[in-house]
Formats: C-alpha cells, structure tokens, sequence
C-alpha cells in the first residue's frame, strides 16, 4: 500500500488468507492519509512483483499527478490482470445543494477560502465526473479494468460484477 510513500507491503500469494491480510489492510485506518504518488507505486510494482500476478490499484485518484501513465502502461502489459478500482466518499462526486457558503480547506497545501457551494453544485459534478472517466480510459487503454465503488456501499459488488463480465 502506497500514499507519497510506501505504507504496506503484502507479498503475493494464492488462496483465502491473502485476501483476508489484504482485506484486513485496506480497512486498517493507520494505512491511510498522506498524498497520492501512483508513479512510485507502479514502479514499485514493475521492479518487484513478479509477471504472473494480479495487480489491484485502490484509490480515490484525487491527487494524483499525471506522470503515473507511462508506469501505468508498463503494468498494464507486464502482467496477467489489472483492475483499478475507484473509492470514493459520495462528497468526493457530488456536492449538497442549498448549503450556501462553506469553508474549505485544500488538504495538499494550506489554502482555505469560503465558497457559495451552491453556484458550483452542477460544475463539480462535471469535473468529477471527467475526472473519473479521464482515470477509466487510462485503464482501458493500459489493458486494464476499472471498477468504481463509494465509501458508503459494500465494495463487493461492483467488484462481482465487474469479475462475472470478464
């Protein structure tokens, strides 16, 4: 597991204690925070685990710089599967309407500004939304998959249903 630096490292294996120690990691809280350094991890990933592996990225993608591409691609055709899967808060997508002005805290610098939420409700939704399918095409176009899923509903389904459509 991957923020700006390595957090976790569970080695490969097959059968159903590896997605016990890999579910039991991604609810672990301490795993979490920090910014998004995907070039890093995907690199990390093409030295270090071997060819005939699935390789499963888990992120929100908010943050994340685009120089994680070229790695990205590298993955995509190095090794049997990869799917990258999406979680996010609802928030993350879509803004309250009638809220009026909020305050807001950049969570990479310092910044913070007060905003009338309501005149951008329809605006960050399309960002969200581009951004989300921006981060799907380079998925599919790196032999991947892409599945996304919300904080507030079980992973598990979205995750079945992309496994029974292959």
């Amino acid at each position: 597991m991957f923020s700006d630096k390595m957090v976790k490292v569970i080695p490969p294996a097959q059968g159903s204690l590896q997605y016990f120690k890999i579910l039991k990691a991604l609810v672990d809280p301490d795993n979490y925070g920090g910014l998004c350094n995907l070039w890093d991890a995907l690199k990390y990933v093409n030295r270090f685990i071997r060819k005939r592996s699935i390789i499963f990225i888990v992120s929100d993608f908010i943050g994340a710089e685009h120089d994680w591409f070229d790695e990205l691609r590298v993955t995509g055709y190095r090794f049997d599967r990869l799917l990258g899967i999406m979680v996010r808060d609802p928030r993350d997508d879509f803004l309250s309407t009638g809220v009026g002005s909020m305050r807001f805290s950049d969570p990479f610098s310092d910044r913070k500004m007060v905003v009338d939420v309501d005149k951008y409700v329809e605006e960050y939704k399309k960002a969200a939304k581009l951004q989300r399918l921006f981060v799907e095409k380079q998925f599919h176009i790196n032999n991947g998959g892409f599945v996304q899923t919300y904080t507030t509903e079980p992973f598990i389904k979205p995750l079945m249903r992309y496994f029974l459509l292959l």
